[in-house]
């Protein structure tokens, strides 16, 4: 393999150090590279290499499918010395990988121009994502993305995008890190929904990332929604667990449906779990909810999730015109608090055709929300709520609903149960009807001996005494109790790299020439100082 200089401006100390397995290790440092990510962008990598990154980058780092890894031996990018290094990426990508897997990146900050840089119509004059992996060709294997902030970004985030058909990636870990400031969603997960038949990304798991603050694009009344915290499609076989999402959303004016904080849709076997989405909000008026499995999910659970002072639904069952079937899926154990605050969505809210679908062991508490606000449906919030007049075969089952009404004309009171247009299909019993009126509350021992028995023995979440009642006070420090983690990734999570110092020799001194000269292999020369290598919108519902 040859690597190809540049220009003699760009020489600085960066080592590559070899291996007998031919893979090199390149440490870049902005304090001697000036910043510049050409270098990088001329390396032929290699499975096994590893990049290391220090001090502040301005560009795009990109990777293409001559420099794929494989999973055994990845492509690392990744930072060294005290901090993470910094992508300056103004209006452009931060990271953009295209048909290329076996990719590892840890440990950087990736910022666009956003908020702060934005046209006259509002939006961000950055328009692409922060970190993008794209595929068309295949189904490439193995990612991994860890302890990443990524900000000011028009589009995504991060974007795991398959081009057509099934192409798209397999074995996808995002993990401990966060998203924020992007308008359009801060972790999108997508392909082609025509023909990629729910199966276009394999294998992915989504662990304690933080989407916040993707507020939405004010412009998109007729382009889709926007400002979505984390949502994935076209996926067979994922995880979103120990993740959280708030203030997404709020810009988000879109008619053709609205953002909600972590959601899935044209999936299979998805499973959201020990999750907390909250104050996620809409300009218009559709969605700004907590969680949603939606349109063409199958096979998928939400469970042991923590939903509080959403605008829209706290956990949304939604199918919208022309996707695929919706059927098979389980929403259990998990607490909804106060959300419904706009446009009367209900605490658990279904529209459209759902079948074979289990709504059971949930809390629900919900007070009166505000009258005659801009831009809203003036409705009342309600426990559960149905919309749209196809069948709805649903079970709801041993949930308890603790509604408060306070008598006040000017606000709206919530109700317990809403069929908006006759809906029929689905079946309600067993589930447990709890009434506070004004400031009343209620004892954990009277709510025990209404529920028959210990919450801890499965009904609903197992709870404290006292983490309950200050949950019925309005303190709102539910703590649920979590069964242990189904998905381990402790093994992704790794600290900065600080690796030792190499022993540099000087660099050759090079005539780059008008040929442009190659230094020789790194793997033929042992250790060897290199000069100039320094360095969704198909949804629409109510």
């Amino acid at each position: 393999m040859i690597r190809k200089l540049v220009s003699q401006a760009a020489l600085v100390a960066a080592v590559a150090v070899s291996s007998p397995a031919f893979a090199a290790s390149y440490y870049f440092d902005s304090s001697t590279s000036g910043g510049d990510l050409s270098p990088f962008n001329s390396l032929d990598l290699n499975p096994g290499d590893k990049v290391y990154l220090k001090g502040s980058f301005d560009g795009t780092l990109s990777l293409d499918s001559g420099d794929a890894g494989s999973k055994t031996n990845p492509v690392t990018i990744t930072s060294w010395g005290n901090s993470p290094a910094t992508i300056n990426a103004g209006n452009g990508f931060g990271l953009k990988a295209s048909n290329v897997g076996g990719v590892s990146v840890s440990n950087l900050n990736i910022f666009g121009s956003g908020p702060s840089s934005r046209g006259a119509d509002g939006n961000y004059t950055n328009t692409v994502d922060g970190i993008r992996f794209y595929s068309d060709s295949a189904k490439q294997d193995f990612i991994r993305i860890n302890n990443v902030k990524v900000a000011g970004f028009g589009e995504n985030g991060i974007n795991i995008l398959g081009g057509n058909g099934t192409a798209g990636f397999n074995d996808v870990k995002i993990t401990n890190s966060s998203v924020y400031n992007n308008q359009r969603a801060g972790l999108n997960i997508n392909g082609d929904f025509d023909n990629a038949n729910r199966s276009a990304h394999t294998n992915v798991v989504i662990d304690g990332v933080k989407a916040y603050d993707n507020t939405g694009r004010a412009t998109s009344k007729n382009e889709g929604h926007s400002g979505n915290g984390i949502v994935i499609g076209q996926v067979n076989g994922g995880v979103i667990q120990n993740s959280t999402a708030w203030g997404n959303g709020t810009a988000d004016a879109s008619k053709q449906g609205g953002s909600v904080g972590i959601w899935a849709w044209d999936s299979n076997q998805v499973t959201i779990q020990h999750n907390e989405s909250f104050k996620n909000g809409t300009a218009g008026e559709h969605d700004g909810g907590g969680f949603d499995l939606d349109g063409g999910v199958t096979n998928s659970v939400m469970q042991y999730n923590y939903s509080h002072d959403n605008a829209g639904a706290g956990y949304l069952l939604a199918q919208f015109k022309n996707a695929k079937k919706f059927e098979g899926n389980l929403v259990a154990n998990n607490i909804s608090d106060d959300d419904g605050r706009k446009n009367g969505y209900g605490a658990i809210h279904a529209f459209g055709a759902i079948d074979d679908t289990t709504v059971r062991d949930n809390i629900v508490y919900l007070t009166p929300a505000e009258e005659g606000l801009a831009n809203t449906r003036d409705e009342s919030p309600a426990a559960i709520k149905l919309r749209g007049s196809q069948d709805k075969d649903i079970d709801f089952a041993d949930n308890v609903l603790i509604l408060r009404t306070d008598g006040d004309k000017d606000s709206l009171q919530p109700t317990l149960f809403a069929n908006m247009a006759g809906a029929d299909g689905y079946t309600v019993g067993d589930n447990e009807h709890i009434a506070l009126t004004g400031d009343q509350s209620m004892a954990i021992e009277s709510l025990l001996a209404d529920l028959g028995g210990d919450l801890s023995s499965g009904k609903a979440i197992a709870l404290s005494a006292d983490s309950f009642e200050a949950f019925l006070s309005g303190e709102k420090t539910v703590d649920p109790v979590k069964p242990p983690v189904v998905v381990d990734v402790s093994d992704e999570v790794k600290e900065i790299v600080k690796p030792s110092t190499p022993t540099v020799i000087a660099p050759p001194v090079v005539d780059i020439g008008s040929s442009g000269n190659s230094v020789p292999e790194p793997s033929s020369l042992g250790l060897l100082g290199v000069g100039a290598i320094g360095l969704l919108r198909r949804r629409r519902h109510a």
